[in-house]
């Protein structure tokens, strides 16, 4: 579900596509709570050491993008308008 949702906001940013808040709000939910599921069910030693570094690398930080995307992303009234403020 992590990679539907992720696909779905790529594909609706390179298409400048209005529907961007649900996917995005989505995507950021699953990737916490896999990041969260991932520390709390690794052994300790070495697949905690791995766990906690993929939350940390790679799982929480593109969840805080797509947080922010979601967050940040007002809708258009157009199929082609981009209405971001950064």
């Amino acid at each position: 579900m992590e990679a539907a949702a992720l696909l779905t906001v790529g594909s609706r940013l390179l298409r400048a596509e209005d529907r961007l808040r649900a996917p995005a709000t989505a995507a950021a939910l699953l990737l916490v709570a896999d990041a969260c599921i991932d520390v709390a069910t690794s052994a300790a030693g070495p697949e905690m050491a791995l766990a906690v570094a993929m939350a940390v690398a790679a799982e929480l930080p593109l969840a805080v993008l797509c947080a922010a995307l979601a967050a940040l992303h007002r809708g258009g009234v157009g199929a082609n308008s981009r209405r971001y403020e950064w």
